[in-house]
């Protein structure tokens, strides 16, 4: 009596084989997953670029800002109506617009406003014409009156 045992063996590799197959797969995928990462590096550097130079326009255009409120300021100093003044040209003005929307034909406009005009205008250092000429011009020109009024006055004598 000899019995031999007889054992058998088997081995299934398909979920070695499966395995191996998701391996090159999910390798793959990660590939995949780092060139999409070195591209968010890429925008993320080009986002902090654009910031910057995003950042610095802003930073011209106070610049600009400050330096357009300065004029304004030196204008309303060298201005040779008062705020008064101006702003009783905006009414006149206000009024002109207000009677040729309503129809009035341009010489009553002009035989209505042009007395209120010339009286605003009167009450300017310099008179009608110095109120016209603002500024340096307009100091230059009542300078150079005042030095000819001087001038005939001394010739006179």
């Amino acid at each position: 009596m000899t019995d031999i045992a007889v054992l058998g063996l088997a081995v299934d590799s398909k979920p070695v084989a499966q395995a191996s197959t998701e391996l090159t797969k999910f390798s793959g995928s990660a590939k995949t997953a780092e060139a999409a990462a070195k591209g968010f590096t890429g925008s993320a550097v080009s986002a902090n670029t654009a910031t910057a130079a995003l950042v610095q326009s802003i930073n011209r255009a106070q610049e600009r800002a400050y330096a357009f409120n300065q004029m304004q300021v030196v204008a309303a100093r060298q201005a040779a109506l008062s705020s008064h003044a101006m702003s009783n040209l905006a009414f006149q003005v206000n009024d002109v617009a207000t009677m040729a929307a309503m129809g009035a034909d341009p010489l009553r406009i002009l035989a209505s406003q042009a007395g209120q005009f010339y009286q605003i205008l009167q009450q300017g250092e310099g008179g009608v014409r110095g109120s016209l000429v603002s500024g340096e011009a307009g100091r230059e020109l009542r300078r150079s009156r005042s030095h000819q009024a001087t001038n005939l006055a001394q010739a006179s004598r």
